[in-house]
């Protein structure tokens, strides 16, 4: 399968950011950022939809997060393609000049029965929350750089390639949207990131959903950073591992001490984070069937494994990478998944 050369880009977790970004050397700038973006950043947030990243071009070819989907595709991860319904056409209509590379990113629900999503209508279409422009010079770039931003679009630069930009979800990337009746995740929360949190706590906690993107719009703290940004606040288990969570508990406890005694809770140690990464690994290509139905199953090990090792370190909370334990996880994922099609293509 051709690789897809222009991904949409990974967005980091909001809380490991964070923590993070505490033991940096620039202490004084990073205390005044920190606490800009939790008083005072604009937040635009939008619920993560549990499903695959699927992305459309000018000339109607579409993009799965790894892997350009094939041009006779009728369906991506066992989900009829049918649902991005008038997009590849409907990109068009968004700019009256657009650059040479111009895509729309979006989530696909490939697992409508998640999170309610059918009955709330998230399951139901192809929902856009960025796009991607890339050019071929500095200052092509510059150029759109200023008329978006003048226009209200939140963008940021791409991190490993020049002359690129990302529009993530805001208020004007979401109206142009509607204008062309392309669809978006909804809004559900528009204002200060210490209330969204407040807001939106008991909602994360009770697992109503996957977790939410958030948009956020800051003062920059100095010249070479940034003021827009994207991330992710999920309420994936793993995310904090039980020993960090008992680290900073007591932290905070000691921290905030009237006179009692922080209760420490004995970690217990997380057997699932390979499985969690394979599932993430996973939903990054097409459906496993398609591997095993073309005899291509080593293949999909192999892609599975790499992409086990490069995201590990984003799940493990510190934990050491096992090459071995990863195999074993990868292959008990292929292999079950693997007898269970054999038999049902041997019943037939």
């Amino acid at each position: 399968m051709e690789l897809n050369n222009y991904p949409w880009p990974s967005i980091d977790q909001l809380p490991i950011s964070i923590v993070e970004s505490i033991n940096r050397p620039d202490q004084d700038t990073l205390k005044a950022k920190i606490s800009s973006i939790i008083e005072d950043a604009l937040v635009i947030a939008c619920e993560k939809i549990d499903g695959t990243n699927v992305g459309v071009d000018l000339t109607g070819a579409l993009f799965g997060r790894r892997t350009i989907i094939e041009p006779t595709a009728t369906s991506y991860q066992k989900t009829p393609l049918s649902l991005l319904g008038t997009a590849q056409t409907d990109i068009q209509k968004l700019f009256a000049r657009l650059p040479e590379v111009f895509r729309l990113y979006g989530e696909f629900p490939c697992n409508p029965h998640y999170y309610r999503y059918t009955e709330s209508g998230l399951g139901a279409a192809w929902q856009c929350f960025g796009a991607l422009l890339y050019f071929s010079s500095f200052d092509e770039e510059k150029r759109w750089r200023e008329y978006l931003a003048t226009a209200g679009f939140w963008i940021k630069s791409g991190r490993h390639q020049r002359h690129n930009i990302t529009m993530i979800a805001c208020p004007k990337f979401f109206e142009l949207l509607d204008q062309v009746g392309i669809p978006h995740p909804p809004v559900v929360f528009n204002g200060r990131l210490q209330d969204l949190v407040k807001e939106k706590a008991e909602w994360m906690s009770s697992h109503l959903g996957e977790g939410l993107v958030l948009s956020i719009k800051y003062e920059a703290a100095g010249e070479f950073q940034e003021s827009i940004t994207a991330k992710k606040w999920k309420h994936y288990n793993h995310l904090l591992s039980e020993s960090m969570t008992e680290f900073l508990s007591t932290l905070l406890a000691v921290a905030t001490h009237r006179g009692s005694k922080p209760k420490v809770v004995k970690p217990m140690p997380n057997l699932d984070v390979y499985n969690d990464v394979i599932k993430s690994a996973a939903s990054k290509y097409d459906d496993y069937t398609e591997y095993f139905r073309t005899g291509r199953k080593d293949d999909y090990v192999r892609s599975l494994m790499q992409e086990v090792a490069a995201d590990y370190a984003s799940y493990a909370d510190g934990a050491a990478y096992s090459a071995s334990d990863a195999s074993r996880a990868v292959n008990v994922y292929v292999g079950t998944r693997y007898g269970a099609w054999k038999k049902a293509e041997t019943a037939q």
